[in-house]
C-alpha cells in the first residue's frame, strides 16, 4: 500500500510533465494565498465534516493572443482569481472520507480592453474521495481524487458564448501530498504535492479531452497550535496545456493556512 501510493505521486509527474513541455512553452509568475477553515458536524450527524476553502490568486502577466494561434502579437494580461469552495463530507473510516462541494470562481482582468472578452464567472459542482495516512510519527501521506463539473454564467464558454459546444466542462483531478516532520517533537515539516488534471470533453473555455495541467509544490510547513493545523510556504510549478497558443509554465509563490474550528473527536 505504501509503495503503491508513493509510486502514484511520482508517476503523475513523470507522465504529465513531459507531455506538456514537449511543445513550445511560455513562463509566467504569480502569488497565491489560501485559507482553509475545517471542522466537524458531529452534533448534526456523527462523521459529518465541513471545509471552507478560500483562495486569492494574483497572476503577473499571462500572455494573451487576440487571434488564437497567432503568436506574432502578444498582450500582457494581469488578473486576479478568487475561489470560494464550501465542502461537506462524511468520515466513513478513520482514514477515508467522501465529499461533495460547490465552487464560486470569478476571474478579473486588469486591462479594460480585455475585460469584456476575458472576465468570467465560473461555478463548479464536484465530488471527491480522500485517504489520509500516518506512517510512524514523522510521515503523512494524503490522496485526493476529485471529479469536477464546471459551468460559466459569463465569459468564454458561457451559454451565450459556447460556440455550439457543451457549456459544461468535466474534469478529473488526482492529488497526492507527502509531509515529513524534521523530528518527532519539532513543529516544522517538509511538504511536497503533485496534482494532475484531465479534461473529458471539448468546450469553448477552451478545453479539449486529455491532459489539462500539472501542479507540483515543494515547501516548508509549521504547526503552531492545536487550532491552527498548519501554515505552509513554498514554490509551485504549474504547467497548463493551451489549445492553440504556447503552453504556460507558471512559477508561483504559495502561502497556505489551515485552521480547525472544531477539533475532531
Amino acid at each position: 500500500m505504501r509503495n503503491l501510493r508513493l509510486g502514484i505521486l511520482f508517476l503523475l509527474v513523470a507522465i504529465a510533465v513531459p507531455s506538456a513541455v514537449r511543445a513550445e512553452t511560455e513562463p509566467d509568475f504569480g502569488m497565491w494565498a489560501q485559507t482553509v477553515l475545517r471542522g466537524n458536524l458531529d452534533g448534526v450527524a456523527k462523521g459529518l465534516r465541513f471545509e471552507m476553502d478560500m483562495w486569492v490568486r494574483r497572476v503577473n502577466s499571462p500572455l494573451y493572443y487576440p487571434t488564437p494561434g497567432d503568436t506574432s502579437v502578444a498582450v500582457e494580461s494581469p488578473n486576479t482569481l478568487v475561489l470560494l469552495r464550501p465542502i461537506v463530507g462524511y468520515q466513513f473510516h478513520p482514514k477515508m472520507a467522501a465529499w461533495v462541494g460547490y465552487l464560486f470562481h470569478p476571474g478579473l482582468f486588469d486591462d479594460p480592453d480585455q475585460r469584456d472578452a476575458r472576465n468570467f464567472i465560473e461555478h463548479r459542482i464536484f465530488t471527491q474521495w480522500t485517504l489520509n495516512d500516518r506512517f510512524g510519527d514523522l510521515v503523512e501521506l494524503g490522496t485526493r481524487i476529485r471529479m469536477e463539473h464546471r459551468v460559466r454564467s459569463s465569459g468564454p464558454g458561457s451559454p451565450e458564448r459556447d460556440g455550439g459546444l457543451s457549456p459544461w466542462a468535466h474534469r478529473l483531478r488526482l492529488y497526492e501530498r507527502l509531509a515529513v516532520k524534521f523530528t518527532r517533537e519539532a513543529p516544522w515539516f517538509f511538504v511536497v504535492t503533485s496534482e494532475s488534471w484531465f479534461h473529458f470533453n471539448e468546450t469553448a473555455y477552451p478545453t479539449t479531452p486529455g491532459f489539462d495541467q500539472q501542479r507540483t509544490f515543494a515547501g516548508l510547513g509549521i504547526t503552531l497550535s492545536e487550532g491552527l493545523d498548519r501554515i505552509e510556504l513554498g514554490y509551485m510549478s504549474q504547467i497548463i496545456k493551451r489549445t492553440n497558443d504556447p503552453h504556460m509554465i507558471n512559477h508561483i509563490a504559495l502561502l497556505s493556512a489551515v485552521v480547525s474550528l472544531v477539533r475532531p473527536h
